[in-house]
């Protein structure tokens, strides 16, 4: 297998694993409709896993880049007409794992998912939550294509569609 083949199947095996790993499987198009379905409020979470032989145009560093996410991440968000605030009852987590690929562009594979946690008793906020609605995307680009923000966007867009279908007229 090829190293770029290689680099895409772990990439794509470690995003399966974190969209599986509060409980259960993925939910089905219609419970993911009814978990969306309401939905006010969300705790917006982002976690990044950079590949230490990604470099930055300009020397941007983890921190900058996961600020960036974070950033487009609520803003649009907040554009969609949820109300993003800590502590809210629902987390919405936008997980990017990039991975440098050994090949003459230097090219980075990108795995981007963004999947909605829910208690599974409301009253007990300490307890099990369930992954009720998920998507996830993966794709190659280029260290100069790279932008958090943009990555940012990608994440409240993902979520943002399927949100809006749920919620008509909101």
């Amino acid at each position: 297998m090829s190293d770029v083949a290689c680099t895409t199947l772990i990439t794509l095996l470690a995003g399966a694993v974190l969209a599986a790993d509060a409980s259960g499987q993925r939910p089905d198009r219609e419970d993911q409709h009814l978990a969306l379905s309401g939905l006010t409020t969300v705790e917006a979470r982002v976690t990044v896993q950079w590949d230490m032989g990604i470099t930055m145009r300009g020397g941007t560093t983890l921190s900058d880049f996961e600020r960036d996410v974070e950033d487009a991440f609520e803003l649009g968000l907040g554009r969609t007409g949820l109300s993003v605030r800590e502590a809210a009852g629902s987390h919405l987590d936008c997980v990017v794992i990039l991975t440098h690929m050994e090949n003459a562009k230097g090219s980075i594979q990108l795995s981007r998912t963004v999947r909605l946690f829910r208690p599974d008793t409301p009253e007990d906020p300490l307890g099990r939550w369930t992954v009720s609605w998920s998507r996830s995307e993966a794709r190659a680009t280029t260290r100069d294509a790279l932008s958090g923000a943009a990555v940012g966007r990608d994440c409240a867009s993902a979520f943002r569609q399927d949100w809006q279908r749920a919620n008509p007229g909101s």
